[in-house]
Order: C-alpha cells, then sequence, then structure tokens
C-alpha cells in the first residue's frame, strides 16, 4: 500500500533542519527546485497560491516570467540565437574508439535573460542552466540523447525552423551519436540498430556531418581525420508565409531598437528612432529579411558586403512597429527596451513633440543612456539576486528572530509544499516508527541548545535553569562561550597580525580535534606548494609536517600540550568559523579555558590573509584576459563580510549545490585588495601571484596581450609564463612503487649485487620491484646524488636576524620520481618531496628531529666513502650546535658561520662580510686553510686518514653507478670497414678530481678499465670499454 507521511509532521521535521542549518537547507532546497527543470515542470502543476510569497520574493531585478510561451516563438528564439552542435572530443577510456561524441542543443544569452532562458526551460522541461557570472553570460543547454529525441527533435518537427539553420538541425538529427559519460554519471543515449556509431566508419560519418554543421572542423579534428567530406548540406527553402509568434521569437534575439541623436551643419541635435534588424547575407537570409520586410509593410534593406539589414523609421515606427509589438509583446530583456523606445515615440510624435522642450529633451537623453548595452546596474541587480536566490536571509534582515520567521513564513513555505507533493508522488513510505521519533527528539534538542538558548543568552529566564545543571552535555556548555577572558600562558612576543593570520588559516584549512581518549592536537593541511606557510607555524610552535598519501598536500600536525596551549592563547577570540568554534570550546573545556568570541571583521584585520592563504585562489582568466580573486567556502556565513570590507559578490558555485565562493574582479578592488596585503602579507604560494599583479594590469593597459608579436606582446608572453610557473599541480608527490616508470639508468646487473632489481615488464618499460633498499645502496647513491647544505641568511623576524637551516637532499630528473619514493620509504617517510622545477624532482629532509633520529644515524652507521663524508661530518656538527640552540647567540652563529665555511659552496657573500673574522675548519675541530679543490688539499687528507677502507661494498656499488654511471654505445668510422661503423660499448663514470683515490680503488676491485685524468676540468673519467 502506498503511504504517505503527515503534511504536519514533515514541515516540523524540516523546520528544525531549517533553523539548525538555513544556508545549507536553503541551498540544497533551491538546487533541487530550480536547477532540475523536470522535476520544476512536474511540481509546478501542483503548486498551491502558497508558492506565490516566494515568487515575490526573488522577482528581484529580472522579474520572474510565467510559462506562457507559444510553441511557435521558442523556434524563432532558436532561429536567432539557438544551435545545434556535435561535439567530438578525445577521451581517456581504453577501447577501440578513443573518441566520444556529445550531442548537445544550447542557447547562449547576457545574464540579463538568465529569467527568459528559465521560461524556455520550463517550456521544454529538460535541460540546464549554466551561469558564468565573471563574463555575465546564462547558457541553456540539453546534451542528454534521451532529451534530445524525445523533446527537443519532436518539437522542432512539429513546428519547424525557418532559416538556414533548418540545415544544421537536419544534419544534427541525422547523426549517429556516440554514448556520452560526464561526470561519473551515465547519459541515456541514441543507439541505432545497426551501431554504426561504435565503427570508424560511423564516427568519421559523425566528422563528416560535424564539418558541415556550424563552423566546421577544429584544427584538432582536421588533423585527426584527413579524409574527412564534408557531408552535403539539405537545401532549405524559406516559407511564403510567417507565423507572427516565429517572428516575435526571431527579433527577440536579433533586432535592436535604437534612439539615434546626431547633429546637423549648424550643430543642433536632433532625434531619430530607428528599429533595426541584421543578418548575415549567406545562405539565403536576404531571402528571410525580405519575407519579414514584406510581412511588416514598412522599412527597407540595406545590404553591404556580407551584412543584410532591415531598418524602419519615421512614421513606420508608430504605424506598423508598435502596433505588432502591442499585439505581441515581448517577453525578455529587451521588452524593456522596447517600452523605453515606445516612450519616446509617443514623445517625438507629432502630436506631443515633448522631445523639442529643455525637460523633454533631458528625458530623452536620459532613456537613451539606459538602453540596450548601457542599460544600468547589470552587477549590483546580479548580485541583488544571488543574495535573495541562494542565501541565508541574514544578510539582508537584521534580527535572527525575524530572519528566522521570514524564511520560514515566506521563502521555505512554498517550496516545502512542491516538495512535499514530489516526494509522496515518487516514493512509497513505509512507517519508520521509533527511529523517526529519536530522530524528531534529537533535533527537537539540538534545536534548544544550538539556537534558542543563543539567541536569548542574554534572558536569565534561559540559561540560568541550564547552567544550573550538572552534568550537562557539550552542547549545552556553548552557552558559555561569550565569556571574555582566557588563561594566561606567557607573555608571548607574537604580533597581532600573525595571530590573526594563523587564525584565519586554521579558519579555512585546519581543524581541532579531542579523541575519544582526551588527546587534543591541532592539523592544518595545505597544498604542497605551500610548505613554507607550515614551517613558520612548525618554527614558532613546534609539530611535525608530514606529506599525506596519495596527495599532493602537507599536514601539519601539533599535539604537544605547551605548544597547543600557545596556538589556543593567540588565536582564541580571532577564530570565526561555527564548526571551528565548536571544535576550540571543547578543547577550552578540557584545558578549563574559556572561549572569547571574535569581534566584527574589520578591513585592516590580518584574518582575511590567513584565510586567503588557505581557501583563495588569483587567476587569469586567458579567453577574456580577466584577473580574479576569488574564495570558496561550504556556507555563506565566512563570506558574506567580505562583500561590504572588500567589494565583489558571493554566489552558489556551479560546481556543488552546497558550495559558496566569494568572487572579485573588479579593477579597482583588486588594487585595493593588494595595498592590503602589503600590509597583512600572504605567507603561502599564492603572495607570488599577488606580486605580479600591478604589472599585469600594466601590460593590459598597454594592450599587449592583443599584440602577441610586438615587443609587447613578447613582454605579456614573458610575464603568463611566470604567472603558470605557479599553476602546475598535475604532478604526483608520493608516487605509487608498483606504478611504471622509465628510469635512466639500466640494471647493472654485472655485479650482481643490484638491491634495486629491475626486470623488463610485458610492454618493455622497466619495473622497479617493491623490494626494500638495502643501507649499503642508499650510502652509495647518496655519494653520487645527495648532499648536505646548510642555510645560512639573514631574516629580520629572528632575534639573532639570522636563520640556519640544516637539510639533506637528493635531486633527480623527474624519470626517476619512482626511486624518490622508495628512498624516502627506506627513510621511514621522513620529509618531503617536491617538484623545484618542470624537469625535476627534489627529495628533502629539513627537520631537526629526523635528521636527528634517522638520517644521521644511518650515515654513521654506514659512512659515506667520497669526499662528500666531510661534508656530512661538518653538517653533524651544525645539527649539535642547533639541537643546543647555540644558533640563537651572536657566538654559535660565529661558530656555525666557520662550519659552514667549508662545506660545499661555503658562504654567500654577505655573510662573509658580517662574519669577517671566522677561520674555516676541518670537521675535527682543527682549523685549515679555505676549501682546495684538489685531492692533496689538507681537507682531502685528513679525510684519507680517517675514512674507512677504499675496498667498495658491492651494494655501494650499485648505488653509486645508479648515480654516476653511465651506458653507452660509440660508434667509430673506418675507411677499410665495409660495413661503414665498428660499435663500440662504453660503461663509464665521471668524478671530481678530489675523488681520484676511490676511482682508482674502483679499478682494483673490478680489475679492469683505465683512468683519464682531464687536468684542465678536474675530472677524473673512469671507463671500461669493448668486452672486458
Amino acid at each position: 500500500m502506498h503511504q504517505t507521511i503527515s503534511e504536519k509532521f514533515f514541515i516540523n521535521l524540516l523546520g528544525t533542519l531549517v533553523s539548525l542549518y538555513p544556508a545549507f537547507i536553503f541551498g540544497l532546497l533551491y538546487f533541487v527546485f530550480n536547477q532540475n527543470s523536470r522535476l520544476s515542470s512536474f511540481v509546478s502543476a501542483h503548486e498551491s497560491e502558497q508558492c506565490s510569497d516566494y515568487d515575490s520574493v526573488v522577482q528581484v531585478g529580472f522579474p520572474v516570467i510565467k510559462n506562457s510561451l507559444n510553441p511557435y516563438y521558442v523556434p524563432g528564439f532558436a532561429d536567432a540565437e539557438g544551435s545545434f552542435i556535435l561535439s567530438i572530443y578525445k577521451n581517456n577510456k581504453k577501447s577501440e574508439l578513443s573518441w566520444s561524441v556529445l550531442p548537445k542543443f544550447a542557447i547562449n544569452l547576457h545574464l540579463k535573460d538568465k529569467g527568459l532562458l528559465e521560461n524556455i526551460q520550463s517550456f521544454f522541461g529538460v535541460g540546464r542552466l549554466s551561469v558564468d557570472y565573471s563574463n555575465n553570460k546564462v547558457q541553456y543547454s540539453v546534451n542528454s540523447a534521451k532529451d534530445l529525441v524525445n523533446v527537443i527533435i519532436p518539437q522542432f518537427e512539429r513546428y519547424p525552423l525557418c532559416t538556414v539553420k533548418h540545415a544544421d538541425y537536419l544534419l544534427f538529427k541525422s547523426a549517429p551519436w556516440a554514448p556520452q559519460a560526464t561526470r561519473g554519471a551515465l547519459r541515456p543515449v541514441l543507439l541505432f540498430k545497426e551501431k554504426k556509431h561504435l565503427t570508424i566508419e560511423g564516427l568519421q560519418q559523425i566528422v563528416n556531418i560535424r564539418a558541415s554543421i556550424n563552423k566546421g572542423l577544429t584544427e584538432t579534428l582536421l588533423i585527426h581525420f584527413p579524409d574527412t567530406k564534408p557531408a552535403t548540406k539539405p537545401l532549405t527553402r524559406i516559407s511564403d508565409s510567417i507565423n507572427p509568434h516565429w517572428l516575435l521569437g526571431f527579433v527577440e534575439g536579433e533586432s535592436c531598437f535604437f534612439i539615434c541623436v546626431t547633429k546637423n551643419s549648424s550643430s543642433k541635435s536632433y532625434a531619430s528612432l530607428l528599429f533595426k534588424l541584421t543578418q548575415h547575407s549567406r545562405d539565403g537570409f536576404a531571402e528571410l529579411i525580405k519575407q519579414i520586410a514584406k510581412y511588416l509593410d514598412c522599412g527597407f534593406i540595406v545590404e553591404k558586403a556580407d551584412i543584410v539589414t532591415f531598418n524602419c523609421k519615421k512614421l513606420d515606427i508608430l504605424d506598423k512597429i508598435i502596433p505588432f509589438f502591442d499585439k505581441y509583446p515581448l517577453i525578455g530583456q529587451k521588452k524593456l527596451d522596447s517600452a523605453d523606445f515606445y516612450k519616446v515615440a509617443m514623445m517625438a510624435s507629432a502630436k506631443n513633440k515633448l522631445h523639442l522642450t529643455p525637460k523633454g529633451w533631458n528625458e530623452l537623453e536620459t532613456i537613451k543612456a539606459g538602453m540596450n548595452r548601457n542599460r544600468g546596474g547589470d552587477k549590483i541587480t546580479i548580485n541583488k539576486i544571488q543574495k535573495r536566490e541562494y542565501h541565508s536571509t541574514r544578510l539582508y534582515l537584521k534580527s535572527p528572530e525575524q530572519r528566522c520567521h521570514y524564511f520560514m513564513h515566506v521563502q521555505l513555505r512554498g517550496m516545502l509544499t512542491r516538495f512535499y507533493i514530489w516526494i509522496n508522488y515518487y516514493i512509497d513510505w513505509v512507517i519508520l516508527g521509533e527511529a523517526i521519533l529519536r530522530l524528531c527528539v534529537s533535533y527537537n534538542f539540538m534545536y534548544t541548545a544550538k539556537v534558542k538558548i543563543p539567541l536569548n543568552k542574554n534572558n536569565s529566564q534561559v540559561t540560568n535553569p541550564l547552567n544550573s545543571v550538572v552534568g550537562t552535555s557539550e552542547a549545552i556548555r556553548l552557552i558559555n562561550i561569550n565569556k571574555r577572558s582566557i588563561h594566561k600562558l606567557s607573555n608571548s612576543d607574537r604580533d597581532l597580525k600573525f595571530k590573526q593570520w594563523l587564525a584565519g588559516l586554521i579558519d579555512g584549512d585546519g581543524s581541532f580535534s579531542l579523541s575519544k581518549l582526551g588527546y587534543a592536537s591541532l592539523e592544518i593541511t595545505m597544498d604542497i606548494r605551500d610548505e613554507h606557510a607550515l614551517q613558520i607555524i612548525k618554527n614558532v610552535y613546534g609539530g611535525s609536517i608530514k606529506l599525506r598519501s596519495n596527495a599532493k598536500a602537507l599536514r601539519y600536525r601539533l599535539h604537544h600540550k605547551s605548544g597547543l596551549l600557545q596556538v589556543i592563547n593567540d588565536v582564541n577570540g580571532h577564530i570565526r568559523n561555527p564548526h571551528r568554534l565548536v571544535q576550540l570550546n571543547k578543547i577550552c573545556i578540557k584545558y578549563d579555558l574559556n572561549l572569547i568570541w571574535p569581534e566584527k571583521l574589520t578591513e585592516d584585520n590580518g584574518w582575511f590573509s590567513g584565510f586567503f592563504d588557505a581557501d583563495g585562489t588569483i587567476t587569469i582568466n586567458k579567453s577574456n584576459t580577466q584577473l580574479s580573486i576569488s574564495a570558496g567556502q561550504k556556507t555563506s556565513e565566512l563570506l558574506a563580510p567580505l562583500v561590504d570590507l572588500y567589494g565583489g559578490h558571493v554566489y552558489i558555485d556551479n560546481g556543488s549545490s552546497t558550495s559558496f565562493k566569494w568572487y572579485l574582479t573588479k579593477r579597482e578592488d583588486v588594487l585595493r585588495l593588494i595595498e592590503y596585503f602589503k600590509k597583512q602579507p600572504s605567507r603561502s604560494a599564492k603572495n607570488k601571484r599577488l606580486h605580479l599583479v600591478p604589472q599585469f594590469y600594466e601590460l593590459k593597459d598597454m594592450k599587449a596581450h592583443l599584440m602577441p608579436e610586438t615587443l609587447r606582446g613578447k613582454a605579456f608572453k614573458l610575464f603568463m609564463d611566470k604567472w603558470d610557473k605557479f599553476d602546475d599541480t598535475n604532478y604526483s608527490l608520493l608516487p605509487s612503487i608498483k606504478k611504471n616508470v622509465s628510469t635512466q639508468k639500466r640494471n647493472f646487473s654485472s655485479f650482481g649485487y643490484s638491491s634495486l632489481q629491475q626486470r623488463p615488464s610485458h610492454n618493455g618499460v622497466n619495473k622497479i620491484s617493491n623490494n626494500l633498499l638495502s643501507s649499503w645502496y642508499v650510502t652509495g647513491f647518496s655519494d653520487a646524488e645527495a648532499s648536505f647544505t646548510v642555510t645560512f641568511a639573514k631574516r629580520a623576524a629572528s632575534k639573532t636576524g639570522y636563520f640556519v637551516q640544516p637539510s639533506f637532499q637528493i635531486n633527480l630528473d623527474k624519470d626517476d620520481l619512482a626511486l624518490l619514493g622508495k628512498i624516502k620509504t627506506f627513510f621511514q617517510d621522513a620529509g618531503t618531496i617536491t617538484k623545484p622545477g618542470p624537469n625535476s624532482n627534489m627529495y628533502r629532509v629539513r627537520s631537526l628531529d629526523e635528521l636527528n633520529n634517522i638520517i644521521i644515524p644511518h650515515f654513521s652507521k654506514y659512512p659515506l666513502k667520497t669526499q662528500k663524508q666531510a661534508d656530512f661530518q661538518l653538517f653533524t656538527k651544525i645539527v649539535d650546535l642547533l639541537n643546543n640552540k647555540e644558533h640563537l647567540t651572536m657566538e654559535g652563529l660565529s661558530k656555525i658561520a666557520s662550519i659552514k665555511a667549508s662545506m660545499n659552496n661555503g658562504l654567500t657573500e654577505k655573510i662573509k662580510t658580517d662574519f669577517s673574522n671566522i677561520t674555516p675548519s676541518l670537521p675535527w675541530g682543527e682549523p685549515c686553510s679555505p676549501r682546495e679543490e684538489t685531492s692533496s688539499s689538507p681537507r682531502g687528507a685528513s679525510l684519507r686518514n680517517n675514512l674507512e677502507s677504499r675496498v667498495p661494498n658491492p651494494q655501494w656499488l650499485v648505488g653509486f653507478v645508479e648515480g654516476e654511471g653511465s651506458f653507452w654505445i660509440s660508434i667509430k668510422k673506418k675507411t677499410i670497414s665495409k660495413v661503414g661503423g665498428t660499435p663500440n660499448l662504453v660503461f663509464q663514470i665521471n668524478q671530481h678530481s678530489r675523488d681520484a683515490n676511490l676511482i682508482n680503488s674502483l679499478v682494483e676491485y673490478l680489475g679492469c678499465g683505465k683512468i683519464k685524468v682531464e687536468e684542465g676540468k678536474k675530472i677524473v673519467n673512469f671507463q671500461v670499454s669493448r668486452f672486458t
């Protein structure tokens, strides 16, 4: 038996949900009833008078048009603005055909005519609307094959098109459409009995048809389908009779109403009215314009080049054009233009002649200034309708009581009725019994705790009884969040800007958590490019940074009590995200702290800088060269204040019905925001783009983007290269070990000890096995490719004015990313893998904990055998100084500088100037002269005496060859040879002359090869050729 739920129960349940989550529920219901036109078409027949309140709410800026279209109006409008499209594109599926075909019927208009497209959508009952607020465009499209076959094509069969677009329609419906899949949802398709669309011949047939539709084939399709023969376009005959409703739709799309103000020879201004209809003269459009002129019995036709224009002036306006539109009124935004046109025509009529008076002339100029494209208030009106359609009513109602009452009794009332009818029509409900009752009780309690009590927190009759309850739940404890005191931990020297920035970052990408066992922690997850921001937080509060598994992100985690309390002390009073406030309050309760409620956001508050680092984006649309700044959130509470402070507008993201986006494109607002970031700097990778914004506007003012072949155009191209440098996210940071890779080095199996086994796969590409790397292999590879570096630079923010950062790093080509992944796994996932350039990857360990506990113990147990061992020992000494906090004193910095002077490339010129009295020291403590680049230097001699035996470990040798070895084939031509050349197989290792003794040891160990010393280049070359 088909059972229905009680309407009273349904209203009460949804009312409770709306009270708890107004923005979420309202956005969801709006999406259901306004985006799904088929659902809207069904419920429109059941709407009651209660829906009129909702209609009156959304009628702001653009009127909501009732569905009263004449069937002939739609083909007329489609003749003007519609298009039949066959999109052919490559897919990623491993199938016989790597191409897919998407048939689509589409109409594109300005955003002002969104109401008209909604009416057309309602007329068909299928399709969807896509809104591009940045370009003020809206598109109605139908790309479901089922809807095209069952709705669109039958409509145009009964009410045919009258222009040459009818030929495109005939070709469009004759094409065998291929299956489509978009965003995970398989679209219904038209399957022909012969299934020709699944064969290469059928695909070529579709391409032939596409070549004759609209603008033909793209360059990509012309390259991949060279045998294309455009299909013969069917002949279309212009009808002798014109239906007035078809003409109304055609005029709605193609006509213009003009008020022309000109000056005569005596500099006296006069006005004239012009109704204009312009078309291309190709394929019989000229004949169609003549038929329209004949039907209207007025005007004249002008043919110039490829354009044919129908013009109507003077008396014909009053006698023919205005009576026609009185009888058949326009429907879309052009109706406003026709109304202004009619008003001016009445003013300028022979009867009135009001335009000859100063007052009338001023009124005429005012009307003219607001017509057609100059009709003002587009953005303002769009903002208004967005707020009223999408957002919680708190955006424009004063008190919470007003917002709740307005939402429940005005906006939600009509939607609930429609939703109630639909849900009982489609779902055969069963009695939910106790589960529903528990749900109602739970929601009723949550409403009391989270809505009623906070709204009456100043009412002692409500709060006092609850505060006296012993053992209240976490929800009741939320009443106390308005207290303004907090436990003083210590006097911190961290400035207010940093605290506000950190609060904004946590509001966007962070979370506080309290486990069941009572362990509190803070986590912040950011893009891999934003590692610098997380390092700043780590340097202040401690914690750890790890690479997220199978993600292009880093996770910062802090669970140490002292550091966590410092964070709470700094961000308390600055957190604004409601979810984050609930999380923070639980931790405050654990540590007997009081949560501080944030004050109203101001323009100079550093919170937005952190929030932008977390959820903001800055992009340039390459199609129209428009720069935009945006930020996204699941709710609009955090985004609404940004409109008042920094400009822009908030709208629902097209990709999700529950996601909101703040969008800023106006140049003045963007530059004002750049000034804000100068005072409140971004600390993420986005800061690099923010610095480029003024340069972008300078180049755009010079129109450099429109002159690609000039010097200005080249300057713009260089600018875009800089801009795109920070937009490369299509790379894997933590590769799967089982992934097919092509390594640069082949298997050095002649030694028989390869710890990095490689074997040919079935497709000829080598795979790296899952065997763990051996310890000696990692040491050998580090001897070849690794480096121990210490960054020693000035930093004004630190106490000493200097910054010291030790790191162990390995840089490899992009093809060896999988090998870096194995090394990272070997070192217990310590460090991170980054992409410093388009063709390189880097593994780096910078954490002192990981250096002390993983890296240094490994190389102490399995020592390096090249001169790099000296760098390692100097590196270890610097790490020990950092462990003892000696880098926080100038004396300790002098010790670090003296050690750093003997490492790698020594000190920079700026640091040398500041520490001019230091003497470079050896790793064992005795002073020495600056580093010499020969094996006979004091540094090299001391190193040789302290290294282990030079006899290499076989697995060390495999790792070393993996980094430094090369295999190649040389062909030397001989005059006597009939073949023309003799192949010579060569294995080679090149090293700096400092490691000449190591190369001699390799020759002794292998018992083959020869050594060649290039004195000028200080290179020692070990080479084995032929079949040794």
